[in-house]
């Protein structure tokens, strides 16, 4: 959190992640509405960590107030998620 991303632009989402076969990832611009950035992306269990690159979307900008939301699953026994640390935001390129 706490950066300037411009709009338009590919940003990697990074994560550290432990026992999950899918990840999903969204956004939020504190509405509550949490809007889909890939769903059920499978990721490999042994893995630790995990990334995706992100295109800012150009209708974020000027907004202060964003934040990633990350779901990770394990088939069978539910999820876990976290946000973002911080908000950041997103400006006209």
């Amino acid at each position: 959190g706490g950066e300037t991303l411009p709009a338009g632009h590919t940003y990697t989402i990074r994560w550290t992640q432990k026992d999950i076969d899918m990840v999903t990832l969204g956004y939020s611009t504190t509405t509550g509405q949490v809007d889909w950035i890939v769903y059920n992306r499978a990721v490999d269990p042994q893995d630790t960590t995990g990334s995706y690159d992100w295109v800012v979307p150009a209708n974020l900008a000027g907004k202060t107030t964003v934040k990633v939301e990350i779901l990770g699953y394990k088939t069978g026994t539910g999820a876990e998620y976290d946000w973002s640390n911080d908000v950041f935001s997103v400006v006209t390129p």
